[in-house]
């Protein structure tokens, strides 16, 4: 499998007595074609890219998700936890109170063209996303394990998860390719996460929440470098795929500033993430996440 990493690993253990559960993990409760305790991209009963199946990892059902055709449009399946939050412009999620160290789960995938699947974890803070990952699982046409990586930009515990399935087309193109095909049944969380000694983030490396925030259509992002390196910044929209690269160059340290038009792109939510690998060895990640409302 194919992971896409957008976080620093940073992982820290927290002690909690209640422990949270992915709803309806498996996929055994339905209304009106969709999974309870999570929103589809259905339009009961018309267009229904996600469906009930019966091919199931265990138990009575899983959930099937293809891209269909109407009207000769394709139409891919999209499903998160929770309904629309329109205030932030993303899926509402569900509660936690541990550090989990990834969501697990079984899929079969079967693509058309180009066609990929994606698994999508975010975890926030009062509204803010301190951890989460992303993973393009390989095709496959039995039932086969996946582990998303959840990996945390701070030392704080989440009071959310967000999870999104999906199937999206390389090139672009609206809706993927009619044909392409997923399954999903039996989700759970991995461990709580434990300390890494193995990974360091300097306090002089930082980067700051960019301003204004909702803007349109440009904002100003800042950073601070304690030592020269190799720089990269870029935008990724929530599908975790990069929509613009800002900056790609050897920077020298101190503070720097660049402003990031995104003119050209609809309106949401999407992330910016800072990679540093400094002459003096020492490597940073971070991302935080920037509204764009026109």
């Amino acid at each position: 499998m194919k992971l896409l990493t957008f976080f620093s690993i940073i992982l820290f253990s927290m002690v909690s007595i209640v422990t949270a559960q992915i709803p309806n993990a498996d996929f055994e409760n339905w209304t009106e074609g969709s999974p309870d305790g999570w929103w589809t991209d259905n339009v009961y009963p018309t267009i229904m890219p996600v469906t009930q199946t019966t091919d199931k990892e265990s138990g009575a059902s899983a959930l099937k998700g293809e891209v269909v055709s109407f009207n000769g449009i394709p139409v891919a399946p999209m499903l998160a936890t929770g309904a629309i939050d329109t205030s932030i412009g993303t899926f509402g999620g569900f509660a936690i109170n541990k550090r989990y160290s990834s969501v697990n789960g079984y899929y079969k995938f079967t693509p058309m063209s180009d066609d990929s699947m994606l698994i999508v974890v975010a975890m926030t803070k009062n509204g803010n996303v301190i951890g989460g990952g992303a993973l393009k699982p390989d095709p496959a046409s039995g039932y086969t394990q996946f582990n998303a990586d959840i990996h945390y930009t701070t030392e704080d515990t989440p009071d959310t998860c967000r999870i999104m399935f999906s199937i999206f087309n390389h090139a672009g193109t609206f809706g993927a390719h009619t044909g392409s095909v997923m399954y999903i049944d039996n989700l759970s969380f991995g461990n709580v996460t434990a300390v890494n000694n193995d990974v360091s983030e300097p306090n002089s490396f930082k980067l700051l929440q960019n301003y204004p925030n909702p803007f349109n259509p440009t904002t100003n992002i800042k950073y601070n470098l304690s030592s020269s390196g190799f720089v990269r910044l870029t935008i990724y929209n929530v599908l975790g795929q990069k929509v613009k690269t800002l900056v790609n160059k050897i920077q020298n340290a101190g503070e720097n500033e660049v402003t990031a038009d995104l003119s050209l792109f609809t309106s949401g939510v999407y992330f910016y993430r800072l990679n540093v690998r400094s002459k003096n060895g020492m490597h940073f990640s971070s991302i935080k996440k920037m509204v764009l409302m026109k």
